[in-house]
C-alpha cells in the first residue's frame, strides 16, 4: 500500500481533505500515549478523525514496553 501523503502536523480538516481528495481506502495513524490530563486539555488528533470520518482508520500506538 502506498503511502499517499506524509502529513504529520495536519490538522483534521486537512487530514479529511486530503483523504477525500486522494480517494483513499484506509487513514493510517500513529497515536501517541498520553496521560489523561493531558488528553483531556489537548484532546487527540486521532480521536477527532475517527469521529469526522467513515473512512477505516488504522491506529498504530507503540507498547510502552518497547
Amino acid at each position: 500500500m502506498p503511502i499517499i501523503s506524509d502529513i504529520t502536523r495536519a490538522g483534521l480538516e486537512e487530514i479529511l481533505e486530503t483523504a477525500k481528495k486522494k480517494r483513499c481506502d484506509l487513514i493510517w495513524m500513529a497515536a501517541r500515549s498520553r496521560s489523561n490530563l493531558q488528553k483531556l486539555l489537548l484532546g487527540s488528533q486521532t480521536q477527532r478523525v475517527l469521529s469526522h470520518t467513515a473512512i477505516p482508520v488504522l491506529v498504530w500506538q507503540k507498547n510502552s514496553w518497547d
